[in-house]
């Protein structure tokens, strides 16, 4: 299963960001590590202020919600979140008006 996150500027152009490969079946598993490995980036970068759009409607609610079969990376993008001091927006867009598994954007708040 693939992952990557893209990051875009205030006029949508767009900046670093990641594709790898990930040997998890399970998709919310997948999902969050993408959103992990997104957030370790930004903070990394320096890519502040976020949006953040995912198109697994699931994630909204797990994020949110405890979930003990992902407690672990859910506490670590917890982490990071708070570490960005105001937390970003987080939404659900669909795929095919997203354009990419998870879109970062900065520069829009």
């Amino acid at each position: 299963m693939g992952n990557w996150s893209v990051f875009r500027d205030e006029k949508c152009n767009w900046v670093p960001g990641y594709m790898g490969n990930l040997r998890i079946t399970n998709k919310i598993k997948a999902e969050l590590t993408a959103l992990l490995q997104g957030l370790e980036l930004a903070l990394d970068k320096g890519l502040m202020p976020l949006e953040i759009s995912l198109d697994c409607k699931e994630i909204l609610t797990v994020i949110t919600d405890d979930h003990p079969a992902y407690s672990n990376i859910l506490n670590d993008c917890r982490e990071l979140l708070r570490q960005l001091g105001n937390p970003p927006p987080i939404h659900h867009d669909f795929r095919e008006t997203n354009g990419v598994v998870m879109s970062t954007q900065i520069g829009l708040i």
